[in-house]
Order: C-alpha cells, then sequence, then structure tokens
C-alpha cells in the first residue's frame, strides 16, 4: 500500500475522513462536533487536533513547491 500510495493507510484513511469533513463543513449547516463523529472522531478535540495538523501539512507543502 505504501509503494502504491506513498502514505500509510491510516494516513490515507485520515486523510478521506479529513476531506469528508472538509466539504461537510462547507456545504451543510452542521456542526462542528456533528462532523466529527461523522467521520469517525470521538470528540472534536481529536478532530480539532487532526484538521489542525492537516492544515499545517498543506501549508508548509504549498510553501516547499
Amino acid at each position: 500500500f505504501v509503494k502504491q500510495e506513498g502514505i500509510s493507510p491510516k494516513q490515507y484513511l485520515t486523510s478521506l475522513r479529513l476531506d469528508t469533513a472538509k466539504r461537510l463543513l462547507r456545504e451543510t449547516a452542521l456542526s462542528v462536533s456533528e462532523i466529527a463523529v461523522s467521520t469517525g472522531f470521538p470528540e472534536v478535540l481529536s478532530f480539532s487536533k487532526f484538521f489542525s495538523i492537516s492544515a499545517i501539512t498543506s501549508l508548509s507543502s504549498a510553501i516547499v513547491s
């Protein structure tokens, strides 16, 4: 899997969950806690942590490019 995708299965699934969460934040009126739970995060705090890490990583990649 890592050879094909370049990331671990866990990272891949987390990325999918975060992409879904971003879409839900943009396109629905759901609360952050509803989105966190619906995308598989047990609580808003863990969702926020992963969301922040994702944003920092994306920004860092954009700066390097």
